[in-house]
């Protein structure tokens, strides 16, 4: 999808005027949309397709006379009832006095460019430096719903299936992985920046460069540390599952040699054995009903255990 935009009035407005776009926004864009910003621009396609590379890391670049500012993204997507966490690149290319944002995904950073961005149009350096701080933003954000889904999760493993809510776990112990390792390849970008001369930055870019480089690694600390206290919490849950279905498969096999005592006894005389009197019979419907009971009411009492745990 492509939405243009140009400076009004120190603000960004969208433009249906595609050559008088300074500020374009690229979200998951066709082989099409590519051939025609291509066009638009008088660029190669190829520094498009570098910048929706997902494999590739965080950098700063220069090609075909475009700089290419490419960076980790935090994205939250649904995938059924469940919300996922992932990492996909945002990148930012300067190419003359036009602003070109490109994400393979849908990506709420874009919005926030297009309300930030309408003073800094023009000033590459700020910028840049304006994209960053949203980065560290946005991720602290992740972070924080990160943080309150674990706390819910943990409270909720006890009277929830806990195969689904380990899984949800161990997909959110995955993302916060991933966010650390995203969070200090960005934090190598901004460190590179000052010494990049095709990004031009004044003392005070300098300076929210600097800020956003240690919120950078601050929050990639955290996301570490979360990761970390996730895991233990993973396998001490883990740990509580073994054991209650260990437990539970020493009541079922006692219940078992309960019930198989009635039916040996029923095996061996048979119903309709001549001299098998009906006293006979009913007692022995009498000692499997008991027998069942008392195998009912053990695992009755488990379950209780196991909630009250």
């Amino acid at each position: 999808m492509l939405r243009f935009f140009r400076a009004l009035d120190g603000r960004m407005a969208e433009t249906s005027e595609e050559n008088a776009a300074r500020f374009i926004s690229v979200i998951a864009p066709t082989n099409a949309e590519i051939s025609r910003l291509s066009a638009l621009l008088g660029i190669g396609s190829g520094v498009f397709y570098t910048a929706l590379d997902e494999g590739g890391m965080p950098r700063v670049e220069t090609a075909e006379g475009a700089t290419l500012v490419v960076c980790a993204s935090p994205v939250t997507f649904r995938q059924g009832e469940s919300m996922r966490f992932a990492v996909c690149p945002f990148s930012l290319i300067f190419i003359g006095q036009t602003v070109v944002a490109i994400s393979a995904r849908e990506n709420p950073v874009a919005g926030d460019l297009v309300q930030s961005m309408g003073v800094a149009l023009g000033q590459n350096g700020r910028m840049t430096a304006l994209f960053m701080q949203i980065l560290v933003a946005r991720f602290r954000r992740h972070l924080h719903q990160i943080k309150k889904m674990m706390t819910y999760l943990e409270k909720q493993l006890g009277h929830t299936p806990h195969n689904r809510k380990l899984q949800e776990l161990l997909d959110m112990e995955a993302a916060l992985v991933h966010y650390s390792t995203a969070l200090r390849e960005n934090a190598g970008v901004l460190e590179s920046l000052p010494r990049d001369h095709s990004v031009l930055l004044t003392e005070e870019d300098q300076l929210l460069l600097g800020y956003a480089r240690v919120e950078m690694k601050r929050i990639g600390e955290l996301a570490a540390a979360y990761a970390k206290l996730l895991n233990g919490t993973i396998g001490t849950v883990s740990s509580i599952v073994l054991n209650n279905f260990n437990t539970m498969l020493r009541v079922f096999s006692v219940v078992l040699i309960f019930l198989a005592l009635g039916l040996i006894g029923f095996f061996v005389y048979g119903l309709y054995t001549p001299g098998f009197s009906l006293v006979s019979v009913f007692l022995m419907l009498v000692l499997s009903v008991i027998c069942m009971s008392c195998g009912a009411l053990v695992l009755h009492q488990g379950g209780s255990k196991r909630r009250a745990s």
